[in-house]
């Protein structure tokens, strides 16, 4: 799911919301204010509160929206996964709302952007039983791409590991889908590695080197224009 398509959900979440907390607010003002009954006074505060939780989780959702605006790069993606570590459990929402989003963005150009750490958290949340199963089955798609020998081994793991849980099979399942390919893609990139690589520098017995020293010989003998004298003595 790209950013965009994440976003238009979202307003039409929020619009949905926004309608909710319209509708308790009118009808806590028709049954409680309008009304005149003993418990009309705890109807409307009812009805008030339950408005004022939808607004209150309406303006959450839309500062994430806000938030994801500028999230159409990846390199949002390759800045929160160097964060991913430090950041404070009430922005973990946001964070996986973000990993959700521009996970499925990656792809094999991205590759040389992953350094190790980048795929080590990567493979972090692909491991990580805390994590939702959804984050992790992304993180394993585009582990497919980027993925290193590391990172294989434990997709290998997974995919030829024991599963006890519905979340288990699942993973086992995309583990052994995903592995033929990744394994494909990382061996073509270890063999770009191997036929492209730094030039050694040239030993020191090169052929071609600056001469040393001065011309073998006697000066008379090296050739040399003729003076007019020469010339006219050999008849020239």
């Amino acid at each position: 799911m790209s950013v965009r398509v994440w976003r238009r959900r979202e307003y039409a979440r929020l619009i949905c919301i926004g309608m909710a907390a319209c509708a308790a607010i009118a009808i806590g003002w028709a049954g409680g204010i309008s009304s005149s009954g003993p418990d009309a006074p705890w109807f409307a505060a009812l009805f008030f509160a339950v408005a004022a939780l939808l607004i209150l989780h309406g303006t959450t959702r839309m500062r994430r929206v806000m938030r994801m605006r500028g999230a159409d790069a990846i390199e949002t993606l390759l800045e929160l996964l160097d964060a991913l570590s430090r950041l404070d459990a009430v922005l973990r929402p946001d964070a996986l709302a973000l990993l959700r989003a521009l996970l499925p963005l990656v792809d094999d150009c991205d590759a040389p952007d992953f350094t190790p750490s980048r795929i080590r958290t990567l493979v972090l949340l692909l491991i990580t039983e805390g994590t939702p199963l959804d984050v992790r089955m992304l993180a394993m798609s585009a582990l497919r791409y980027v993925a290193d020998e590391t990172a294989a081994a434990q997709i290998g793991a997974l995919a030829n590991g024991p599963a006890q849980t519905r979340d288990e099979r699942a993973l086992r399942q995309r583990a052994s889908r995903c592995l033929p390919d990744l394994l494909k893609r990382l061996n073509a990139r270890r063999s770009a590695g191997t036929l492209v690589r730094p030039a050694e520098a040239p030993p020191d017995a090169s052929l071609l080197r600056p001469a040393e020293g001065g011309p073998v010989g006697e000066q008379a003998l090296l050739l040399r224009p003729a003076s007019n004298s020469e010339q006219n003595n050999h008849g020239l």
